[in-house]
């Protein structure tokens, strides 16, 4: 039961200390916005 416990204890320790970084996605209109984006560009021929 010691045992248990401990390897429980590490288990809880290890999720604090290295968490998943979970990064999210904003699309507006079918196109993706970004940090420090004003506007929507919209290119009708190539460039």
């Amino acid at each position: 039961m010691k045992k248990f416990f401990i390897v429980l204890l590490a288990a809880f320790v290890l999720a604090v200390i290295n968490p998943t970084k979970s990064e999210a996605t904003v699309v507006y209109d079918g196109a993706e916005v970004v940090k420090g984006q004003t506007g929507k560009m919209t290119f009708n021929k190539d460039i």
